[in-house]
């Protein structure tokens, strides 16, 4: 005897299971209705992706972030350009050359005295140095004491602030 009250079924294209409706993914713009994955191979395969791909997520939500912020109407640069930046310095942090890997979106210009999202303001810096010149532009980071005096110097060296990109990029 066939029992009606029994859930309709539907074989999930990951495990090869078929599995009740219930136990599928809802989708509007499939034609039935549901995923072709049942909702535990759904969440392994997003758990799997979460793990793998940590970084890059990090990356893009600030990088939007940042340039949500952007009121200027300046360029904006892309997860491809933080990452070709973080290439350029090895992996390093542009102001002490210690290489991290957890370095944050610094603006040489800080934001709040003009600076831009462009990419040529931007440079990567390790937690310490961000934190330490925080919205200070290089020259009053500079005068502080907040990194030695030999790396200073270079700085002043370059501090035609045309040229702070490029000796930033020559280190």
């Amino acid at each position: 005897m066939i029992n009606d009250s029994e859930e309709p079924k539907k074989l999930c294209k990951t495990c090869e299971e078929e599995k009740p409706l219930s136990q599928m993914c809802k989708n509007k713009n499939c034609k039935s209705g549901y995923k072709p994955q049942c909702k535990k191979c759904a969440r392994n395969f997003n758990t799997k992706y979460y793990n793998d791909h940590w970084d890059k997520r990090r990356d893009s939500g600030r990088i939007s972030t940042h340039n949500n912020r952007d009121n200027n109407g300046g360029d904006i640069f892309s997860v491809k350009d933080w990452e070709d930046l973080k290439y350029e310095y090895d992996n390093c942090c542009a102001y002490c050359n210690k290489p991290s890997e957890f370095l944050t979106i610094d603006h040489i210009i800080p934001k709040s005295k003009g600076g831009t999202n462009e990419k040529s303001n931007i440079a990567p810096a390790c937690k310490f140095c961000n934190g330490s010149k925080n919205n200070k532009d290089l020259k009053e980071w500079l005068d502080g004491d907040y990194i030695d005096q030999d790396e200073a110097e270079m700085w002043y060296e370059a501090l035609n602030m045309d040229d702070i990109c490029e000796a930033l990029r020559g280190r």
